[in-house]
């Protein structure tokens, strides 16, 4: 109740503001577009409503996101921090493998068939809604060696964080300078940047598109993260943990789905050790592609 009341206060000073922008119009992007014209043609309400929320969430919410499971993941991986620490010219690289691996839109915007086809044995009618799970492309071991883990150093990374063809990303350019800007400055002024929690008090957004914490508290002591220290021993009256219970789809537990489907870290790559190099954990599917490749490593 409360976002539809947002929402609507929102949309009410969009509606006042486009009409101050037609009668006093401003050196700004509001202005431009509702003065905009193609061969006679102008923007109506509702398309200016719909590019200025697509500016405003692909402008300012996606990159908030981005940079933020950028930073988690590198504090969650002190000795990755630190090789980009020392080798800056590899933070492109490494910001390309962060958005494949937990970028911050989960899902695309739907998209509806023109035209019946056939996907794999699966039939989709012309005019049937289809959501496209990013993250799920993401975890391919078709598209990616190793998919489950973090390479900073991965080549060809042909992640979908923008899209592709005619729905690429327009502000991918100011995304990927945004990114690196914000992990070069953090990883060169804070070496000292912790985790302030433990990363099962970390909160994460419930929007099904995108993919995001609600915060991100970080420590600047020297001493150990939350994320680190090892486990605080159990109390001698704890009664035992109660069995797994398995999946009602075989033999797979949930304990290696994390929130919303994803992986959870113990899958991922290379938890970090307390001042050591992780152990390097093979993929979580196994197969005889990642362990070839795992084992060369």
């Amino acid at each position: 109740r409360a976002r539809k009341q947002n929402m609507r206060a929102f949309m009410q000073y969009l509606r006042e503001l486009f009409a101050q922008r037609q009668a006093d119009p401003q050196d700004d992007l509001i202005t431009a577009l509702v003065r905009a014209e193609e061969a006679g043609d102008r923007l109506s309400a509702e398309e200016l409503y719909s590019m200025v929320l697509l500016i405003v969430v692909v402008g300012h919410e996606t990159s908030v996101h981005l940079i933020g499971n950028a930073v988690y993941n590198l504090l969650l991986r002190p000795v990755l921090a630190a090789r980009l620490r020392a080798d800056p010219l590899l933070i492109p690289q490494a910001v390309e493998e962060l958005i494949r691996f937990d970028g911050p839109v989960e899902r695309a915007t739907m998209r509806f068939a023109a035209e019946d086809f056939d996907l794999h044995g699966q039939m989709i009618r012309r005019g049937d809604a289809i959501s496209l799970a990013l993250a799920s492309a993401h975890r391919d071991e078709g598209a990616f060696v190793c998919p489950h883990e973090l390479n900073i150093e991965r080549g060809d990374n042909r992640h979908l964080g923008f899209g592709q063809g005619v729905h690429y990303c327009l502000g991918a350019p100011l995304a990927r300078v945004e990114a690196r800007v914000a992990l070069g400055a953090l990883l060169t002024r804070l070496p000292e940047a912790r985790l302030a929690v433990a990363p099962a008090e970390l909160r994460w957004h419930s929007n099904p598109i995108l993919h995001g914490l609600r915060r991100l508290p970080i420590g600047l002591s020297t001493g150990p993260s939350p994320a680190l220290r090892p486990p605080a021993p159990a109390p001698s009256r704890a009664p035992p943990a109660p069995p797994r219970r398995r999946s009602p789809h075989g033999s797979r537990s949930n304990a290696g789905v994390a929130r919303r489907g994803r992986p959870s870290p113990d899958l991922t790559m290379n938890q970090p050790g307390h001042g050591r190099e992780p152990q390097r954990l093979p993929c979580a599917n196994r197969t005889a592609r990642c362990r070839d490749h795992c084992a060369r490593r």
